[in-house]
């Protein structure tokens, strides 16, 4: 079986306190697996408040493609290989490269480099342009992930290309998706630029 996905991260505020992110993952048009999550540092006044980064979004995204492409697999799929679009290089890397790269990373990105190659497991693959994939999977692992880079904010396809066309329409969503949830209003009130909230917090110092 065969799923393709497009995954996209958002941050808004990215390498400032309290930055704030989100998360698009696209399967298509109002497919219930599609996602658009809000992503809050966990802690105030801590190192986590520097955890939401745009690097560290795109994997977060891509963690969680993944485990959607799992969820929303039929059971009886013995097989599962997941073609996942990213508009990140630095995914591509964290996915292909070696410990001794992945140890040059900051340690929040290392985090989340951990966690998308626990969701992908051992069969990973990865692709510098968008074409078909396949390859076997690994013994004993259920699903298998290709990742696949493509280029973002590009102009819209001529029509003849149905399939850049596609995968056009599915970063585009996904951006949407990202985007929107950074957006989301939190418990302290509607979700604002970290810059515009360190502007106003000096206005009142004076």
């Amino acid at each position: 079986m065969g799923i393709d996905v497009y995954a996209d991260g958002s941050c808004i505020g990215n390498g400032c306190k309290g930055a704030i992110g989100g998360i698009g993952v696209f399967f298509g048009p109002s497919d219930p697996y599609n996602v658009s999550e809000s992503i809050r540092p966990l802690n105030k006044g801590r190192r986590d408040e520097y955890s939401v980064t745009s690097q560290s979004m795109e994997l977060a995204a891509c963690t969680k493609a993944v485990q959607q492409c799992l969820a929303r697999s039929d059971e009886s799929d013995s097989q599962i290989h997941i073609r996942l679009y990213t508009d990140s290089d630095y995914v591509i890397y964290a996915v292909t490269s070696d410990s001794a790269w992945q140890n040059k990373q900051t340690p929040i990105d290392r985090v989340y480099i951990k966690k998308l190659q626990r969701a992908c497991g051992r069969g990973v693959a990865a692709e510098r342009k968008a074409s078909a994939a396949s390859s076997l999977l690994p013994p004993h692992q259920r699903h298998q992930v290709t990742f696949i880079h493509i280029s973002a904010h590009q102009n819209v396809p001529s029509a003849p290309y149905l399939t850049e066309l596609a995968h056009w329409m599915g970063n585009r969503e996904a951006d949407a998706l990202a985007y929107s949830a950074a957006q989301l209003p939190t418990a302290e009130g509607p979700a604002a630029s970290p810059h515009k909230r360190q502007l106003k917090t000096a206005a009142k110092k004076k």
